[in-house]
């Protein structure tokens, strides 16, 4: 059953490595990281996808410890690492075992993306609506909208002089913008499906790997079950057949004791026979006289 848990655990970390390995070959994501994390987090979180010190990350990674850190912090920030502190019982400093997991970078990419693109949204419709004001004598960088200028009567409350319309902004580089965030958008959504169908598809393959194990373990326990109740009865016939070979062996025992202890006795009977014949005979052979009476 260990063997069995042990599989599972060391198939499920290569699934997982096998999906983030997946997510950062993805242009979106590569590209997300490196400017949010910096140019080495590609490296980084390729090294820390099993649990892992700092200083030995940055030693695979051949990186400054303090740099490892700083992108490991950030990764913490955007839940996409966490770490247990370790205390050193003989020196008594605390080390840090980082792992990382980037499997929700898409949708974290996803909903900022989303966000964007309705912030600019918002800042475009307000450019078509909004009209802005400033005075050219007092200030150019203090605006003035739209219903505060009415109120002025156009008028500048410092100098008087005529408020004028701020020029808009050009809205070509915001709708450029947009018009790249919602293709954007689009890609991260087929890439999510894909990525889910990829996790999914997985996840089946690890439920069968355990039901697989599951089915060999219930077979091996069965087989030692088995196993173990031949072994018993087999002991169980072996101490029934010695008690049994005892017990004749017990009787053969007793026979033989008492057939040696008869011999002798046979022995003292046939030499008594035959003392016996031999004082019959020598009383035959021999008769006493009879008695003779006393005269008075």
């Amino acid at each position: 059953m260990e063997i069995g848990i042990k599989d599972i655990k060391e198939e499920a970390i290569k699934s997982q490595i096998k999906l983030e390995t997946q997510l950062l070959y993805n242009p979106l994501v590569t590209s997300y990281l490196k400017s949010n994390f910096g140019e080495n987090s590609i490296k980084v979180i390729s090294a820390a996808m099993e649990e892992m010190t700092d200083d030995a990350i940055a030693a695979r990674c051949k990186l400054k410890v303090a740099e490892v850190r700083a992108i490991l912090n950030k990764l913490y920030n955007y839940k996409m690492a966490e770490y247990k502190r370790i205390k050193d019982r003989d020196t008594g400093w605390f080390s840090y075992l980082w792992k990382i997991d980037v499997s929700n970078i898409l949708e974290i990419i996803k909903e900022q993306t989303a966000n964007r693109i309705s912030e600019l949204d918002r800042h475009i419709e307000k450019m078509n609506t909004e009209f802005i004001y400033y005075c050219p004598q007092c200030s150019k960088t203090n605006l003035i909208s739209f219903d505060l200028a009415a109120d002025l009567m156009f008028r500048c409350p410092n100098c008087e002089s005529k408020l004028l319309e701020k020029e808009k902004e050009s809205k070509e580089f915001y709708e450029q913008e947009l018009v790249e965030l919602k293709s954007k958008h689009l890609s991260l959504l087929e890439d999510i499906r894909k990525f889910e169908e990829l996790k999914r598809q997985e996840e089946i393959r690890l439920k069968e790997l355990q039901a697989k194990i599951a089915e060999m373990t219930r077979i091996e326990e069965i087989s030692k079950a088995e196993r173990n109740k031949r072994r018993t009865e087999k002991k169980n016939k072996t101490a029934s057949n010695k008690k049994t070979h005892k017990k004749v062996q017990s009787k053969r025992n007793n026979a033989k004791r008492a057939k040696q202890t008869e011999r002798p006795r046979q022995k003292y009977m046939a030499i008594s026979k035959k003392e016996k014949s031999k004082v019959s005979a020598a009383s035959k052979k021999f008769k006493l006289p009879k008695t003779v009476r006393r005269k008075r």
